[in-house]
């Protein structure tokens, strides 16, 4: 999610989210109930970093980063493992009871002291279901067992927020405000759907409204912005999902690295999309890769924007962003025999002459371009060696075939580039100390 648009990155079932430090930790929980299996993934920019597989562990339902450990809970277990960073279990804290007696689940921090959300003390494998109306919930500091907030229903997400606790009641479908002193409860919210998930701003509350726990009628979840002050609500967006497990908020360097997921390499993201293209069609590939043939003259269809410099110092080179759409009902991909790359061209103004300026530079297309759809890409892109001014071509090139815009000119995306000495700066500043000696020794 950035602002208020929404793109999913997967269908993994996700059962707890944490920053941890430069990295986003995401546990996955088995789609089989019966399977005491947990998985741990650790993204970092680029992508997943790390993974890990704990055997034994079941129904996770919450990580949160100490600074040292990850601290996973497993609500099946009715417990709460301290893992290191080399995947080995540092300690354990086991809550008393039949399993999931107590439904142990969302973690957080507060004066240093790790809290956890509880439905309540019950001897009997899910006893709490039987109190779906009772305010038997709490939220738990680990260190002495005290119960700092109490009478919540099916709680999730502590969070201390501008001097109180506040925290999901979420079977009532409401957000609390509760004093830590008093344990009254200072401030209270009706929302749309099960309440579960909070990211602090610094100027508003997001909260999750899940769709499928004890809903009603309500078909997709949402998101739900909440002035921090006034506690007003400002806007909400749908989610196409049935449940929000949690909200977090990362860098945009961090949501791209989950986006990316696996598609660490390059080779590795043609991979994958080949998959998905083969995926979306229902059809299970015989040949995996769709090759760089040579494509009909209707396949060299295109439109094209480039971001190119109005000035660039000769024989430079300067990454310029470029957008592609395919129009052709053929697919775009760097693969051979002919693959498709992303090039450019330069013209003199003066007499239209080509200039052989860096063409050698083929940058490859980020990923296959299925057809009607857009891409975005860096292309890196070399200037003349002579002053003057060019035309600059961007376009495509399927190598030993063809120029896109020798197809149809409109093909490329064309701009007047000046280009300047690469010397000018170097000359400028050896006048410059010239003249300092000169007055130096007068």
């Amino acid at each position: 999610m950035i602002g208020r648009e929404i793109s999913k990155v997967d269908s993994m079932t996700t059962m707890g989210l944490c920053v941890a430090g430069d990295r986003l930790a995401r546990l996955l929980k088995s789609p089989d109930a019966t399977e005491t299996l947990t998985e741990l993934l650790v993204y970092d920019a680029r992508g997943i970093e790390r993974y890990y597989r704990f055997d034994g562990m079941g129904d996770p339902h919450d990580i949160y980063w100490t600074g040292e450990h990850y601290a996973v809970v497993s609500s099946i277990q009715n417990r709460i493992s301290w893992i290191s960073p080399d995947g080995s279990i540092a300690k354990i804290w086991n809550a008393p009871g039949e399993a999931d007696s107590w439904h142990i689940n969302c973690l957080c921090e507060h004066d240093g002291e790790l809290h956890v959300s509880v439905f309540g003390k019950f001897a009997t494998h899910r006893g709490w279901a039987d109190e779906k109306n009772g305010r038997s919930g709490f939220i738990l500091r680990l260190n002495d067992h005290a119960q700092v907030a109490n009478g919540l229903s099916q709680p999730h997400t502590p969070r201390f927020v501008d001097g109180v606790w506040v925290i999901c009641n979420s079977f009532a479908h409401e957000l609390l405000a509760i004093d830590p002193q008093s344990g009254s409860v200072t401030r209270r919210l009706k929302l749309l759907g099960y309440t579960r998930g909070i990211a602090v701003s610094d100027s508003y509350l997001l909260v999750g409204e899940s769709a499928g726990r004890y809903a009603g009628d309500r078909e997709l979840s949402s998101i739900c912005a909440i002035d921090r002050k006034t506690w007003d609500v400002l806007w909400r967006v749908d989610v196409p999902t049935r449940e929000i497990y949690d909200i977090v908020e990362v860098d945009a360097s961090l949501a791209a690295g989950a986006a990316n997921g696996f598609r660490t390499t390059r080779f590795r993201t043609l991979e994958q999309d080949q998959y998905a293209l083969f995926e979306q069609a229902g059809v299970k590939p015989v040949r995996l890769w769709a090759i760089g043939d040579p494509l009909p003259n209707e396949g060299f269809n295109i439109s094209i924007e480039a971001d190119a410099p109005a000035t660039m110092r000769a024989t430079a080179a300067v990454q310029v962003p470029v957008r592609i759409r395919n129009n052709a009902g053929v697919i775009l991909v760097t693969a051979p025999p002919n693959p498709v790359f992303i090039c450019y061209r330069w013209f003199r103004v003066s007499d239209g002459e080509s200039v052989g300026a860096g063409e050698w530079i083929h940058t490859p297309l980020p990923r296959s371009v299925p057809p009607n759809e857009w891409v975005n890409a860096t292309a890196l892109i070399a200037a003349p060696e002579q002053v003057g001014e060019y035309l600059l071509r961007v376009t495509l090139l399927q190598e030993n075939v063809a120029w896109f815009d020798d197809i149809l000119p409109s093909f490329a995306s064309v701009h007047r580039v000046r280009v300047k000495s690469r010397l000018a700066k170097g000359r400028q500043r050896r006048r410059r100390q010239m003249t300092l000696t000169r007055t130096n020794v007068a």
